[in-house]
């Protein structure tokens, strides 16, 4: 942003009485001459502490201070020339430039507003308006005025830059992208247009332009943090691994890493296959966040990867004292737990969990699973029934409940279960298969046969499934549709004896005895041990 003037030259031909002028006043003038801008303001500072009224001075010591880049001081200079009843258009206006710098944005727009309404075409003070909006992100107002002001300068960098950030901020990057690189070489605002353009080309996972960009942010400052951060997520978008470890490494001897970093280089090491060096980066970032509940998950991870199970259980210990709510440490001591047989230590681990996450249905589910194993299935249900509290359309849920049930001997809780997750998920033939059986335990025929069915006609027809639906019919009285059953059985099977005796019975019963026999002798040749019956041997 183009400053107030702050040239100073000696005044020629002033017909002044000299001794008017402090002498203070005139050494700062020399001073300044001379490039001593600091010593200059000192020499202001003495003669304010002399005069403390004499408004020249403050105006003037405003104006080095700015040069030195002291805009709060500046400001503090400025609002006291204008308190003792001084001041015009380029005061006021150094006055907002310098509100703005100190980020006081609300009162610097409404002080660029003030000149614009009281001169339109101040264009300094249009350009300082439209940054002040920038900065409150006012984005549309802010691109409004610094395209007034490019119109009229569209060479300047500060009102270019401004826009281009403004582009940004409201997702126009294909239009941002150029200007900031059509600025990538401008001494002053350079470095952040590179650093921008990383920005954008990491949101938008560009490895080449992320790339070609961190690689200039590096040529023009070589110990640029941003450069290596974005140099390092470029090779992890082009997955070499090994690439990104080393820019994260650099940033990690420069010491004062902060959490991030280490956790992406732990990542980057346990990529390429480095697991002690990935261990000791989580174990770093554990050091600056000690209840980093996903340091402590990656810790326990690599521990096991390594073979250290005890080592990988403390860990999770350690974790969750530190996180007690971090569901997935839980998880995997549980793991741990059941690979060493302590079967038991994890469904207590699981039930901690479940008493401060009551919420959790895949807590639940786990828990029930590990309940079913153990063949606890009163438990077991219980268990599915809380995760389908909080989860109540979960198949699977649904099916192991339903399975729990059947166990328990409540089949007509577990048919309730089926039907429900047969509503979920129509046609799935692991709640076809468990209804059809769960329906034979009741001898409910006429149910059964219509999950058999219905498992037929979604082309599950394997020859057991054949066969029930045979036997089913025979024994609903269903002989042709029972004959025609067994024999799609053989079709698949050839040597089916139990669909062999069974079309066999069916022939029979409906006078085809010389097949039936036929049929028999066959499931006799396939299973010899039908002979045993056939000849009354017993068993």
């Amino acid at each position: 942003m183009p400053e107030w003037n702050t040239e100073m030259q000696p005044e020629r031909n002033v017909e002044a009485d000299a001794s008017a002028i402090p002498a203070e006043l005139g050494r700062a003038g020399a001073l300044h001459l001379l490039g001593k801008k600091a010593e200059a303001a000192d020499e202001l500072s003495r003669l304010l502490d002399r005069r403390p009224d004499y408004a020249p001075a403050y105006r003037v010591r405003a104006m080095l201070y700015m040069e030195l880049g002291e805009e709060s001081r500046a400001l503090e200079d400025l609002e006291k020339y204008h308190s003792l009843g001084y001041g015009d258009v380029q005061s006021r206006l150094a006055r907002a430039q310098c509100t703005l710098k100190a980020g006081r944005w609300q009162e610097a727009t409404e002080q660029f507003q003030a000149l614009l309404d009281a001169d339109p075409d101040l264009d300094d003070a249009l350009l300082g308006l439209g940054l002040a909006h920038l900065r409150l992100h006012h984005l549309e107002e802010a691109l409004s005025l610094l395209t007034r002001y490019l119109d009229r300068h569209p060479d300047d960098a500060t009102a270019r830059f401004g826009q281009a950030v403004a582009l940004q901020l409201t997702g126009d990057v294909e239009h941002a992208i150029p200007i900031y690189e059509q600025l990538a070489s401008d001494p002053e605002y350079g470095r952040d247009c590179l650093i921008n353009l990383c920005s954008i080309y990491r949101q938008k996972k560009d490895g080449d332009g992320l790339l070609s960009c961190s690689n200039r942010l590096i040529a023009v400052d070589p110990e640029s943090a941003a450069a290596r951060e974005a140099a390092a997520y470029a090779a992890f978008l082009k997955e070499d691994y090994a690439q990104a470890a080393t820019h994260l490494q650099w940033l990690a001897d420069k010491g004062g890493l902060p959490v991030e970093p280490w956790m992406n280089l732990g990542l980057c090491r346990r990529k390429e296959g480095n697991l002690e060096m990935a261990l000791q980066a989580y174990q770093q970032a554990l050091a600056l966040q000690p209840d980093l509940g996903e340091a402590h998950l990656r810790v326990a991870e690599i521990l096991s990867e390594l073979g250290r199970s005890e080592e990988a259980l403390n860990a999770c210990r350690a974790g969750i004292e530190a996180c007690p709510d971090m569901a997935d440490l839980y998880f995997l001591a549980v793991g741990l737990h059941q690979k060493s047989g302590r079967n038991e230590d994890a469904e207590a681990l699981l039930e901690v969990l479940a008493m401060r996450q009551p919420g959790n249905a895949d807590l639940w589910f786990r828990l029930g699973n590990m309940k079913y194993d153990r063949h606890a299935f009163g438990e077991a249900a219980d268990a599915y029934r809380a995760a389908l509290a909080v989860q109540p359309d979960w198949a699977e849920a649904l099916l192991n409940l339903a399975l729990a049930c059947y166990e328990s001997g409540r089949y007509d809780e577990a048919e309730t279960a089926l039907q429900r997750a047969l509503t979920v998920k129509p046609g799935w033939e692991t709640a076809l298969r468990a209804a059809a059986v769960n329906a034979l335990k009741q001898n409910h025929l006429d149910a059964a046969l219509q999950y058999h069915r219905q498992l037929i006609d979604s082309g599950h027809s394997d020859p057991e499934v054949l066969y029930n639906a045979a036997m089913l019919h025979e024994q609903l009285g269903q002989k042709d549709e029972a004959e025609l059953l067994y024999r799609q059985a053989l079709e698949w099977r050839p040597d089916f004896a139990e669909a062999l005796v069974g079309l066999g019975y069916v022939l029979e019963s409906t006078g085809r005895a010389d097949e039936a026999r036929q049929c028999w002798a066959r499931a006799m040749e396939v299973k010899p041990e039908l002979a045993k019956d056939y000849f009354g041997l017993g068993a």
